[in-house]
């Protein structure tokens, strides 16, 4: 069954330069990964001048959407970063979920 990551991401105006290169890079990573189908990104503007992005990212099934979280936390290994203390020093907040598509709706 194809699994949908859905992210909310509040990322403040002081942060913005970095948080985005990040999200370029992990992007670009995410998208040689096998078993993703599709990969947007929404972006917009809250009240206090932040950027919001919402990533919706839809996979083949949950062993897609493992192999995909493995790969980039090694990758984030490889880098030497942590990604829970690199959020916090960016002041970044994130929402995540992960869905299934309802297969009544799914065209």
């Amino acid at each position: 069954m194809r699994q949908v990551f859905i992210d909310k991401i509040v990322i403040p105006k002081n942060s913005i330069p970095q948080v985005m290169e990040r999200l370029d890079y992990n992007t670009s990573f995410l998208e040689k990964q096998p078993g993703l189908i599709e990969n947007m990104h929404y972006e917009g503007t809250d009240e206090q001048g932040n950027v919001v992005v919402i990533t919706v990212a839809t996979w083949e099934n949950a062993q897609a959407v493992e192999r995909a979280k493995a790969a980039v936390q090694a990758d984030y290994q490889r880098l030497g970063i942590n990604l829970t203390e690199k959020l916090k020093e960016w002041g970044v907040t994130m929402d995540r979920g992960l869905y299934q598509i309802r297969e009544k709706y799914n065209r």
